[in-house]
């Protein structure tokens, strides 16, 4: 029996693959970090596209285990808290509402310092100025220079992955190392986390709601933008000391279920209560 195949039906199955794409995997990363004093901390790191959700099992903050979800595309920012199975949403709205109200309090501070006596004021502007209390006044604090990553040319293994040092800095200070893999040695693309440099702008851009409330604040993922390749192993140093150190480690490149980037059914929904709301 001789089987015909229409024109029709050919050029259909080749306009579903040419839509369908080729398939997309995610990235599936653990992650250790250790510190002095402190219990070493785990996390996992999943992407897929414009989606983010990041787990950890003890946060600093003592919440207990937490998850972050990020969706680049809707520019929204969850944070599940699993103890009490809440989660909160950040985004521009919530930036807009905060910006607002540290504006408030602003005013309310500034009209304080006014009523204070010259050195007592100044004494306040300069600890407001130097980030040992919040709110600065608007123009006191200037924008911080970029980071730096400067190559050694020292070579070193993380894991067995062999990877190229690469020092730290800020201005004149000295912020640590990174350890930075080409991305054929571990088996991944710029592609994968790119989703980790949104996410660098999308919390840069949060924090100048706070109208430079946190002058010392770092944005973790900005060391991204400085180095090509897939950082294994970053130090933070603080007087010449090594702070605390974390590994990228156990890095797969998989399919990463949908409802990995969903709220998980029975969790609330919670605001996030700013002072003065109404």
């Amino acid at each position: 029996m001789t089987h015909t195949i229409s024109l029709v039906a050919v050029a259909t199955a080749m306009l579903c693959l040419t839509l369908a794409g080729p398939a997309r995997a995610g990235l599936d990363v653990k992650t250790r970090t250790t510190g002095s004093g402190t219990e070493p901390d785990s996390s996992r790191m999943r992407t897929e596209g414009d989606l983010l959700r990041i787990d950890t099992a003890a946060p600093p903050s003592g919440q207990g285990a937490t998850s972050m979800i990020f969706d680049a595309d809707a520019q929204v920012l969850r944070v599940l808290r699993h103890g009490d199975r809440t989660y909160v949403e950040i985004d521009e709205a919530f930036a807009e509402r905060l910006s607002s109200k540290v504006a408030e309090a602003q005013k309310m501070m500034e009209a304080q310092l006014a009523k204070m006596p010259p050195e007592q004021r100044a004494m306040m502007e300069k600890m407001m100025q130097g980030g040992a209390l919040p709110f600065p006044k608007p123009g006191a604090k200037k924008d911080r220079p970029p980071l730096e990553a400067r190559a050694t040319g020292e070579a070193d293994t993380v894991d067995g992955t062999p990877c190229s040092l690469f020092r730290l800095r800020r201005g004149a200070e000295e912020k640590g190392d990174v350890c930075v893999a080409s991305w054929s040695a571990v088996g991944a693309s710029p592609e994968d986390i790119a989703v980790l440099k949104k996410l660098g702008a999308f919390q840069a851009k949060m924090t100048k709601s706070f109208a430079g409330s946190m002058p010392g604040a770092e944005q973790p993922f900005e060391l991204l933008e400085r180095v090509d390749g897939f950082p294994l192993r970053t130090r933070r140093v603080a007087g010449g000391a090594v702070e605390s150190e974390t590994f990228f480690e156990d890095v797969t490149k998989t399919d990463v279920p949908a409802d990995v980037f969903e709220i998980p059914a029975g969790y609330t929904r919670k605001d996030i209560a700013l002072p003065n709301d109404g």
